[in-house]
């Protein structure tokens, strides 16, 4: 269990990088500067007493230079350390939040589908701020301990040896004490981030299913959910509570006891002339540097468990397996001049379960409108994946005649724009929204997209026309609107592939036709491929392809095709 922990914070300091020098020079400082005041102000306790005691004025003399030096080291030394090491802390943090979330970008499609959102969002946001008290408290307390320490532990044997071995036996007994809740600590730790990620997601859950709750009169679901969820994370919130509690009140027992049977005999000491009462008051104001070394290294990893929790939840989150930057796939044997998207034997099933396609092949030519119509569970949504690289098949497969492990991922997501079934908008204007296809695109290019998109009429209806705020997720727009929003994006990319996912589906007739008609304005401009189940949808398609079962069905141009074969597929 140590060597785990020891494993888990050297991680974590592994994640300085380049900060090193900065960070634990003023680590050092600050070790160095805090145990030097304890000792210093128990000399200069010693001092004055026994000045007034002997009615020495030298010791007066040298107890005021002991001051002074202590206010030097605290007033100037000690704060500036401490500001040098919380902004290295600062930025350092910065630096590890921007990792984990570069690496969260690079995860693949199945990582997010595999896990629930608020978990990982927690893992981005409370766990990885968990960071920053290890950092800042974590290596500086237990320097600042073991000098303070064994600096109190030098200074009690040249004041006196007996009570110096007395407070020993009593550290001792306090370590033993602190480091027995570690591992229990530890646990109900891990219990409590599980639950709080729970509650998360009962938040989420809520949130993206408060207006159905409201229409099927069922918020009592939603709140019993909550309630259970928060029941849970209160529940372990408590248990932590209650082992640090017993462990907090076990510690001060044994060391209030310690001072108790220190200052006992030291007095006795005093009375037999073994010991002046300087020397008593300087050991037990240094006795807790000495219990606090002993306390802090069977209690630091305790006291640590909470954040150490957090921060192996983001680790966990660090060595997920990033998605890979091309698929080694050999060219296709049956490509042909025109192929844009060639697919040969291409097989795929979801975690080893049953095959979602068996030796899928088809060709799809370039400039041409391509239907891809089927039940559901036949394989649709998920070719869409395969198509954007999502996935990784098995088979072989070719974009415009060159095998699929010529390119990058990101190279072939660069020849696709995406029409989803959901229009994601960002919560700004039109303009950010349409511009987030090309960020560099002109005012003319967007207004272009816009008409093609039959979007630019309404947008120049409204007030602020394209600087117009669409809302959380486009709450001041139709469906229709947001629809077409998302199409104008996707022809601001200018990808010579356009995908079509269900992109009519959520949609009335009136908005649909409106789509129907920008297919047609850009038929012949792009190569478009459209995933749907509305007949309307596929009548000037080109060639369709119907897919069951996870193979191909039939296929043929809408002519060709027994209508009614079609629309039993699309139902």
């Amino acid at each position: 269990m140590k060597m785990s922990y020891l494993k888990e914070f050297i991680r974590v300091y592994a994640l300085i990088e380049e900060k090193k020098i900065v960070y634990f020079i003023s680590i050092f400082i600050t070790c160095i500067a805090y145990p030097s005041l304890n000792i210093i102000f128990s000399f200069a306790y010693k001092l004055s007493i026994n000045a007034i005691e002997f009615n020495h004025f030298s010791l007066f003399i040298n107890t005021c230079i002991l001051f002074l030096v202590a206010a030097i080291i605290q007033c100037l030394v000690e704060p500036f350390a401490n500001y040098i090491n919380a902004r290295a802390v600062n930025d350092i943090v910065c630096r590890i939040k921007n990792k984990v979330f570069r690496h969260a970008l690079s995860l693949p499609v199945s990582y997010f589908e595999k896990n629930r959102n608020a978990d990982t969002v927690l893992r981005l946001t409370l766990n990885i701020d968990s960071f920053e008290p290890i950092l800042r408290a974590g290596i500086r307390d237990v320097m600042q301990t073991l000098f303070l320490g064994i600096g109190a532990l030098i200074s009690m044997l040249i004041l006196s040896y007996q009570l110096t071995l007395a407070a020993l036996a009593f550290s001792v007994l306090a370590y033993l004490a602190n480091f027995a809740f570690a591992k229990e600590i530890r646990k109900c730790s891990d219990i409590q981030y599980k639950c709080n990620a729970g509650l998360s997601q009962a938040l989420a859950v809520t949130y993206e299913t408060g207006q159905t709750a409201k229409a099927f009169n069922r918020e009592d679901f939603l709140l019993a959910k909550f309630n259970e969820s928060n029941k849970n994370a209160v529940s372990a919130a408590f248990r932590l509570a209650i082992r640090g509690m017993f462990k907090d009140g076990l510690t001060s027992l044994v060391t209030n006891v310690s001072r108790l049977v220190i200052l006992i005999c030291g007095l006795v000491m005093v009375i037999n002339k073994q010991l002046d009462i300087g020397s008593v008051v300087g050991i037990i104001s240094l006795q807790f540097g000495l219990t606090n070394m002993f306390v802090s290294l069977g209690g630091f990893l305790t006291n640590m468990q909470n954040n150490l929790a957090g921060a192996n939840r983001v680790f966990a989150l660090l060595d997920s397996q990033t998605e890979k930057s091309k698929y080694s796939k050999a060219i296709p044997g049956n490509i042909t001049r025109n192929d844009v998207i060639t697919y040969e034997n291409v097989c795929y099933s979801y975690d080893n379960r049953v095959p979602v396609f068996d030796r899928l092949s088809f060709n799809i030519e370039e400039n041409r409108m391509i239907a891809i119509i089927g039940p559901n569970g036949s394989g649709k949504s998920t070719l869409i994946k395969l198509l954007l690289g999502y996935y990784e098949p098995e088979g072989n497969i070719a974009y415009y005649q060159q095998a699929m492990g010529d390119y990058d991922l990101s190279e072939i997501r660069g020849k696709i724009s995406y029409v989803s079934q959901r229009a994601v908008l960002l919560n700004g204007s039109i303009l950010e929204n349409i511009k987030y296809g090309d960020r560099d695109a002109t005012m003319e290019q967007v207004i272009r997209a816009a008409k093609k998109a039959n979007i630019h009429d309404y947008v120049m209806s409204l007030k602020e026309g394209y600087d117009s705020f669409v809302g959380e997720e486009g709450i001041y727009l139709s469906g229709g609107q947001k629809q077409r929003i998302n199409i104008a994006r996707a022809l601001l990319k200018d990808a010579p592939i356009i995908l079509f996912d269900e992109a009519t589906s959520s949609i009335d007739n009136e908005d649909e036709l409106d789509i129907l008609q920008t297919l047609k304005k850009i038929k012949g401009q792009y190569t478009i491929i459209i995933i749907t189940h509305r007949l309307q949808s596929i009548q000037d398609a080109d060639w369709i392809i119907v897919l069951e079962n996870g193979k191909i069905a039939g296929q043929g141009a809408y002519g060709h095709l027994q209508k009614k074969d079609c629309e039993t597929m699309l139902i």
